[in-house]
């Protein structure tokens, strides 16, 4: 037997050599997985679905059809001539969906980056992807939940399969009828205070007629009431979160018909560092609103000593839990959980309602006919008064608006 040795010298070399092995090779594994996720995977999916007839925009390496919508849009937009006030917006919205219908016909594929999406408009296979609860439909891509997770967190809105089914058991009594006719008074406080602002606008500018921009009200007046809704006592605190998301609004928006390189999101650019900062606020105004009710809670006694909001709510079924121990195994948030359902709530409630009572403006303003049969049905009806429950369901030309 021979044993050849090595002097220190050539050790070093030896170990040079091993490590540059070692790096070389993953590094190819690496490069391996990226090219079978950026073109081989996307070239399988699309052949798997050409084999069944259904065609597409054609997929470009990395960004897919991002930069088709993109361009798409901007150029309906920049060529619109009709102004006119119309339900028809698919056009400006989604026209991007209405060409690629005509083309490829429905349905089609079409890529969100490296994502393969489905478009589809039969009212019946809507229907199978919306009322299935087997778990086989993805609420929101991947890709889209590390965008939007500022915003909605992991709130009720985009959780599936068993934690999907817990946080809406746990959410349903606090939306019972008696639930939402105990709102009522903190809707009324909100309404006339906004009513007393423009009345005083109108004061203060000493004319018979002010310029409003309605929406920007619309939504203070939502945030206000989410606000009371769901932190009661501590809704001066939750104004703030409102400005903070109307930022990360915008800046979720941008990242979502943009291409950003894998991995974007970690580098320390102007937006992401500002993405993080309201982050790190919103999570920390949440944290120390809870914190105080967690507080205030040990000298109070009774079902509502955590309070009769979201919050209250979420905090009372926690310690029902508690109390059980292992003895009833149960769905419990944790403190990150119920930051990210007061986030997702806070959010859905105010925005959607917000634009929902502003298009009912606009329609109202361009045909004054209706605008005069609510205004005089309101005035027979309530008499100058606020309206109860009785009176609310006599206003039949409001409920059809």
């Amino acid at each position: 037997m021979v044993i050849k040795l090595f002097s220190s010298g050539d050790g070093g070399g030896v170990q040079h050599i091993l490590v540059l092995l070692v790096l070389f090779v993953a590094f190819g594994i690496v490069v391996a997985k990226w090219v079978v996720e950026i073109w081989w995977k996307p070239k399988c999916i699309k052949q798997a679905f050409e084999a069944q007839g259904i065609t597409g925009p054609s997929y470009k390496l990395l960004v897919g059809n991002l930069l088709d919508i993109k361009k798409i849009m901007s150029s309906t937009m920049a060529s619109a001539t009709d102004r006119t006030l119309s339900h028809k917006i698919g056009q400006r919205v989604d026209s991007h969906f209405l060409l690629w219908s005509k083309v490829f016909g429905d349905p089609f594929l079409f890529w969100w980056g490296t994502e393969p999406r489905l478009a589809i408009t039969k009212s019946d296979w809507m229907k199978e992807v919306l009322l299935n609860k087997g778990g086989q439909y993805e609420k929101i891509a991947l890709s889209v939940r590390c965008v939007t997770k500022d915003i909605f967190g992991d709130g009720l809105a985009v959780a599936d399969g068993e934690k999907w089914f817990e946080l809406r058991r746990l959410f349903t009594p606090f939306f019972y009828v008696g639930k939402i006719k105990a709102m009522k008074g903190v809707m009324e406080t909100s309404i006339l205070q906004l009513m007393d602002d423009w009345h005083e606008q109108v004061e203060r500018a000493r004319t018979s007629i002010v310029e409003v921009d309605v929406h920007k009200e619309l939504q203070k007046l939502t945030a206000e009431i989410i606000s009371r809704t769901v932190f009661g006592s501590s809704h001066r605190e939750g104004r703030r979160i409102f400005e903070l998301q109307r930022i990360q609004q915008r800046l979720t928006m941008e990242a979502l018909v943009s291409f950003k390189l894998p991995g974007y999101r970690y580098l320390p650019t102007a937006s992401n560092r500002l993405k993080q900062k309201l982050k790190k606020e919103v999570h920390n105004t949440l944290s120390r609103i809870m914190k105080n009710r967690l507080e205030s809670a040990q000298h109070e006694t009774g079902p509502d000593k955590f309070g009769d909001d979201l919050l209250g709510h979420m905090l009372s079924a926690n310690d029902a839990m508690s109390q059980y121990g292992s003895k009833k195994p149960s769905f419990k948030l944790s403190t990150e959980d119920i930051i990210d359902q007061c986030k997702m709530f806070f959010f859905a409630g105010h925005e959607t309602t917000s634009l929902l009572l502003t298009w009912a403006l606009m329609l109202l303003a361009s045909n004054p006919d209706w605008q005069q049969r609510l205004q005089a049905e309101v005035d027979q009806v309530c008499q100058n008064e606020i309206p109860d429950e009785e009176a609310l369901g006599q206003l039949k030309y409001v409920s059809n608006v």
